[in-house]
């Protein structure tokens, strides 16, 4: 079984929104979005090489390639793929939502290839586990179900969308792997709840994203018997929240981390002509969190 590893950089040059307490325009952010996928790509390259290199699908593959290029790096690989979803203007992680098309286009490739979708925020700690190649080898489709304390007022959301579905669990959007069979069968689960989603997308959620169409989506084929496997469970990923943490990210040894709260820090941190050491990006990351908290504690006495 061939494993790749996909990212989705879908770019609009109207979306407005912010980017960790800031302001930044719509280039910007897709530049921070680009730096974040080069260090996945380079991290998944020293961890990982027979897996490949980090294929990016996009909209835009010459705004991509601009940016790429701009960065000074090399070897990435960018695709620009169709998408149909009609995904209503100014809502928010607008951009987020196609990743749905994302998973029609892997419904396209052949039967011997594994695919896997990452967030770009996400970096490479350590060499997959031998558990990982059995379950691909297996065709086993993997997710990762999210912990967190604000599950009850999102899966509450999703009986917004379709009350007669129990969503037991949230399922976070950062890690999706299967085959193209699973795909295609997720793709058009995805679509069947689309109209419902959006008719009521304004109906005072606790939160909008591709994870309301994705966790209800996928609750309807695990009622159906699906079998799959949450990547959580086996430390292939974990959702780590910089400074809010308590743990540093070595407490939790996990294959993928997806730093979603230092997006900026990576997108600064990450582009260097010097090989990917996990042990030296975790060094450097935690002095970071040290410094970030350090700073943070001087703010609030400031305030006081």
């Amino acid at each position: 079984m061939k494993i790749r590893f996909y990212t989705l950089l879908y770019a609009d040059l109207s979306e407005s929104r912010q980017l960790q307490g800031k302001k930044r325009s719509a280039r910007q952010r897709i530049a921070i979005f680009i730096k974040n996928a080069i260090l996945l790509d380079k991290s998944l390259r020293a961890t990982n090489p027979e897996c490949g290199i980090l294929t990016i699908l996009t909209n835009n593959i010459e705004l991509i390639s601009d940016i790429i290029d701009e960065c000074g790096y090399t070897g990435i690989n960018v695709i620009q793929i169709d998408f149909s979803l009609p995904v209503p203007a100014g809502i928010p992680f607008y951009s987020a939502h196609y990743k749905i098309d994302a998973f029609n286009y892997f419904a396209s490739l052949p039967d011997d290839q594994y695919s896997v979708l990452l967030d770009n925020d996400i970096v490479f700690l350590r060499p997959l586990p031998q558990t990982f190649y059995e379950i691909t080898e297996r065709r086993i489709p993997l997710c990762y179900h999210l912990p967190v304390g604000d599950c009850d007022k999102m899966m509450a959301d999703c009986r917004k969308i379709s009350s007669d579905t129990e969503v037991p669990t949230w399922t976070g959007g950062e890690l999706w792997g299967g085959v193209n069979h699973f795909y295609s069968k997720f793709y058009k689960e995805c679509l069947s709840v689309t109209s419902s989603y959006f008719s009521v997308i304004d109906n005072n959620f606790f939160h909008i994203g591709d994870e309301m169409l994705t966790s209800l989506a996928f609750a309807r084929m695990k009622n159906r018997g699906l079998e799959y496997l949450d990547a959580g469970m086996y430390r292939f990923i974990h959702r780590y929240w910089g400074m809010h943490e308590r743990q540093p990210i070595q407490h939790f040894n996990p294959v993928l981390a997806h730093l979603p709260a230092d997006k900026v820090w990576i997108a600064e941190s990450g582009i260097d002509n010097k090989p990917f050491v996990p042990s030296e990006f975790i060094a450097r990351y935690n002095r970071h969190l040290r410094l970030f908290r350090f700073l943070n504690k001087i703010r609030n006495a400031i305030k006081i």
